[in-house]
């Protein structure tokens, strides 16, 4: 009990750490990324300090999207102590071995607890924050009242509740990133609670050679390696406000045979806006 409530006290510490860089904009080249070989799109999504509960809730997301996304590569960066975060992650049931520390050497010992494609990296210093712009929060980051509604409302649901370790005022983040190692859509939380949906972060990473307007103002676009006469459907989002950035390319995504083609404003909103709220810095 009272080791549980040191370690609380403990993560509410605002700790010296690496100055962040700029966070890498949509076209931007991304940052180095461990454990994943070049050439593979990838998600990166920082989750906060080891036993957040919405890193947390993340990570179970970002599960059960890396089995249905096999040729992605998920990587979950948390903080804290590497032992502790490998204890959170076997509580939420992922394979223990597959945590590694940011230099670690890669293995192959894997026990089968959760997809291959899902790595769990523990930056312990936070340097790897740093490099995708990724600094500490302030006090409306950690204490804003949405926060703190939304906290309790998780603590209510299925958590494992893991003593927390590393600091809370890290800010979380998630990239998408293309096979070329270009950004294709990012999300900078806004306060502690705010995540993006996991679910839709692959369809933003088949990134298009060429895009271009039609006189009906509808988009058609030749992804890489695929045949003219192959090419598949696209749908545009409309722009939003907070777009961080006017590229078209970035606002294409493909429609896979599992998908159907539908007429602007049928799709379902809730997709659309997370989509929306993807192409923003989380502002």
């Amino acid at each position: 009990m009272m080791g549980s409530l040191r370690s609380r006290l403990a993560s509410l510490r605002r700790p010296d750490g690496p100055a962040p860089a700029e966070v890498p904009a949509i076209g931007d080249a991304a940052p180095e990324c461990p454990h994943v070989a070049p050439g593979t799109p990838r998600v990166v999504a920082f989750l906060g300090h080891t036993g957040d509960v919405f890193g947390e809730r993340l990570l179970g997301s970002l599960r059960e999207t890396a089995r249905e996304n096999r040729d992605v590569a998920f990587v979950a960066v948390t903080h804290g102590d590497p032992a502790a975060a490998t204890a959170w992650c076997g509580a939420l049931g992922l394979d223990r071995s597959g945590v590694r520390t940011v230099d670690a050497v890669e293995s192959d010992d894997r026990d089968g607890a959760g997809p291959e494609n899902l790595h769990v990296v523990v930056d312990e210093g936070r340097e790897l924050y740093a490099a995708w712009g990724l600094g500490l929060g302030g006090v409306g980051y950690l204490f804003r009242p949405a926060v703190l509604r939304a906290r309790r409302r998780a603590r209510r649901g299925e958590t494992t509740a893991h003593p927390p370790s590393g600091t809370r005022w890290q800010r979380a983040g998630v990239f998408g990133v293309d096979p070329d190692g270009t950004v294709r859509t990012r999300h900078v939380a806004a306060h502690a609670a705010d995540r993006p949906d996991a679910r839709v972060l692959p369809s933003f990473l088949e990134r298009p050679t060429e895009v271009r307007e039609t006189t009906t103002g509808s988009v058609q676009a030749t992804p890489r390696h695929v045949a003219a006469d192959a090419t598949p459907a696209v749908t545009r989002v409309a722009p939003d406000p907070r777009v961080v950035d006017d590229d078209a390319t970035a606002a294409v995504r493909r429609v896979t045979g599992t998908e159907s083609t539908v007429e602007p404003g049928v799709e379902s909103e809730d997709g659309e806006r997370e989509r929306q709220r993807l192409r923003t810095d989380g502002g």
